[in-house]
């Protein structure tokens, strides 16, 4: 959807299906848009450290998500099922409340 498409989805059905229709993408750009108003949980990270964290776990959960099961296998592998799942879990309790 465009932006003027996402505009008329939320004035007609409001906030929750604009933010349904959105892409992981578009959440990383709104992330960084209004990082100062966000209350981050978990440790204290430095704003590029946080965003690149994000970005990483999108990409990584990309690979699950769409059933990649030859990247997924060759990320595993070369970094442990333990140290994609911290990726994954880290950045989920920098918005669980």
């Amino acid at each position: 959807m465009n932006r003027e498409d996402l505009r008329d989805l939320g004035l007609l059905s409001g906030v929750d299906a604009l933010l349904q229709a959105l892409n992981w993408g578009d959440y990383e750009i709104l992330l960084a848009r209004y990082y100062e108003r966000i209350e981050w949980l978990g440790a204290e990270i430095d704003r590029q450290a946080r965003l690149a964290r994000i970005q990483r776990a999108v990409r990584d959960a990309h690979l699950a998500r769409h059933n990649n099961d030859h990247d997924l296998r060759k990320l595993i592998v070369a970094e442990g099922f333990a140290s994609f799942y911290a990726r994954l879990t880290e950045v989920r309790e920098m918005f669980a409340a």
